[in-house]
């Protein structure tokens, strides 16, 4: 049955997708499922995960599971709200998903979160002009791949779009198998680079229903590893069941032969695309629910108690576009309010992280109030007085980088800032004092406490540890770092940043206080 009625809401999203559908119909045929399981034969039976691009009803996704084994997701797309694939008991209880959205735009999502299938079935609709992205194929090592950006938006034939994207989809172990009319397979696919990956064509008579154009059909069998061996071409005589059966048993029993570059293999070569694809099942609600349009697509927002609220989706920790770094930050912030996350060092570096750049959508509102808790803690803690340097090393631990000024001649540049770290070690030294009863002995003590110890990489990759005291032979070796010393060294070779103190901070006020006193020492 030809499939044409789509609900309202979705009515714009086919027609600014497709330049062709105001006058062709959406252009999709159901395949019916006796022919549907028939086609089946000649793929791999064992059929891990499974994806229908243009699901419909699901005859192409059940088909694939009832003839094979070892399914565990079965997974698809479809433009139209009413399309509808009935839970079903395959050989093994597989997991159903089903997105309800446009395939030019959920294509390439998939392939951004590097979604790969075992197989692929779909049966596109004919003759129509999409706007996507579509992937850039190119030569690996002899093997073409799809390019990790995808080319600029253009319209292009459905049928073609569809048989690119399935390519880009597969594992390396995936095959697939699409319908389309037959005379543009001849057309389109066989010009296309991605044919050398073809090894079996089937035509057959049209056998939708309902349908009364004559036109052929073709079966298009294709796998990742096939090595460009002209395609296997047959011809069925009618489009019963048991006549493609019987026409397709020979490529079944001969897929050793005829897939060149095939090989056995059990383990799995990708991560598992169940979870990616729910991934971009959450993404897609994110942008096309009204409950998230209510948060004006913000990542980074106040709830009413002034705490921070985070929104992120899998996929924007699949899709490689956010870097992970980032995803840690936004995470770490999630439900803190900006006053308590500014007092630790690394909550108040994630907050910066987070917030500051062009990557998350942050209210205008968090900013404001990050601004303000990063004011009120640098002015509570600046210093009364300008400190000297050795007095400003207690607060490098607030910088990530530090200058070389007189390069010590050991692995540092002048004037090349390098990284560095600072930690909180338990400092063991031995000292002789006086004998706590002969005033004339004197005793060693142990004395231990909290220490800085500050670290900076070298030119060499090595790092250098710096303490106020030594730390002995039997600590520098518990310790990773490369070499040792103490912080007068530090002092002498190194730029130790200005720290802004009370008057800096707060010139009005300090101003203000300091005539005060003036006035009380005059009066």
């Amino acid at each position: 049955m030809r499939r044409q009625k789509l609900h309202f809401d979705n009515l714009d999203e086919v027609l600014k997708s497709s330049k062709s559908t105001r006058s062709k119909g959406t252009q999709q045929f159901e395949t019916p499922a006796p022919q549907a399981e028939a086609l089946m034969l000649p793929l791999n039976p064992i059929r891990e995960t499974i994806f229908d691009p243009q699901c419909g009803h699901g005859a192409l996704l059940r088909a694939a599971a009832v003839t094979g084994s070892g399914t565990h997701d079965l997974l698809g797309l479809d433009i139209d709200p009413t399309a509808h694939v009935p839970p079903f008991q395959a050989r093994f209880n597989a997991a159903q998903e089903i997105i309800v959205g446009d395939f030019t735009k959920l294509a390439p999502m998939l392939a951004a979160v590097q979604a790969r299938f075992d197989l692929v079935v779909a049966n596109p609709p004919f003759s129509l002009q999409w706007v996507l992205e579509r992937p850039h194929w190119q030569t690996v090592s002899g093997r073409l791949e799809a390019a990790p950006s995808p080319l600029d938006a253009a319209p292009v034939d459905s049928t073609l779009a569809t048989f690119e994207y399935l390519h880009a989809l597969l594992s390396k172990r995936g095959e697939g198998m699409m319908l389309c009319n037959a005379a543009t397979a001849t057309r389109l696919l066989e010009p296309h680079p991605l044919w050398r990956k073809t090894w079996l064509r089937l035509t057959l008579p049209n056998f939708f229903p309902g349908v009364g154009q004559a036109m052929e059909i073709a079966a298009i069998y294709f796998a990742a590893a096939h090595q460009g061996k002209a395609p296997l071409e047959l011809a069925a005589p009618d489009a019963q069941p048991d006549t493609i059966r019987r026409v397709l048993s020979f490529p079944a029993e001969n897929r050793r032969k005829l897939i060149e570059g095939m090989t056995i293999q059990h383990a799995r070569d990708c991560l598992p695309s169940g979870p990616r694809f729910s991934a971009v099942a959450g993404e897609w609600q994110r942008l096309t629910d009204a409950a998230q349009a209510e948060r004006g697509g913000w990542n980074i927002r106040l709830n009413g108690r002034g705490e921070i609220d985070t929104y992120l989706t899998p996929y924007q920790s699949l899709s490689g576009e956010v870097p992970v770094a980032l995803v840690e930050a936004l995470r770490k912030i999630a439900g803190q309010h900006p006053t308590a996350l500014v007092v630790q060092r690394a909550s108040r570096k994630a907050l910066q992280l987070a917030v500051r750049g062009n990557v998350w959508r942050v209210h205008p509102d968090v900013g404001q109030a990050v601004e303000t808790a990063l004011r009120e803690y640098n002015a509570v803690r600046a210093p009364l007085r300008p400190l000297n340097p050795v007095q400003r090393l207690g607060h490098l631990d607030e910088e990530d980088e530090i200058r070389c000024d007189r390069a010590p001649g050991l692995g540092f540049t002048t004037g090349k800032s390098y990284p560095l770290e600072s930690e909180t070690i338990e400092g063991r030294k031995v000292e002789k004092r006086a004998h706590w009863r002969r005033k004339d002995d004197q005793e060693e003590v142990l004395i231990s406490g909290q220490e800085l110890l500050l670290r900076i990489k070298d030119d060499h990759g090595k790092w250098h540890a710096f303490t106020q005291y030594s730390l002995g032979e039997e600590q520098e070796k518990e310790r990773p770092e490369d070499t040792f010393h103490l912080l007068s060294e530090l002092v002498e070779c190194f730029h130790i940043p200005e720290v802004p103190d009370v008057a800096a901070v707060h010139p009005v006020e300090f101003a203000l206080y300091r005539a005060r006193l003036v006035a009380l020492e005059r009066g």
